[in-house]
């Protein structure tokens, strides 16, 4: 029988202190460029394309595999 371990996080934050790039960065595994590249992996609105920032409050399911890689990208 597998444990289930699950953790919530809450990212609050100033706008441009950098929530939406840390997500991003632990969705996709990557460093972010320094330019925000990783937060396009959460965007989700077409508006936050065309602004390049958050718009929306967001739920993501992030899962990491036994090398801590995540494995939803």
């Amino acid at each position: 029988m597998g444990v289930k371990l699950e953790v919530r996080i809450l990212l609050s934050g100033e706008s441009g202190s950098g929530k939406s790039t840390l997500l991003g960065v632990l969705k996709s595994g990557e460093k972010d460029d320094g330019k925000g590249i990783a937060r396009l992996k959460v965007f989700t609105h077409k508006s936050e394309f065309l602004s390049g920032t958050t718009q929306s409050a967001s739920y993501h399911v992030i899962g990491f595999d036994v090398h801590g890689k995540p494995f939803n990208q």
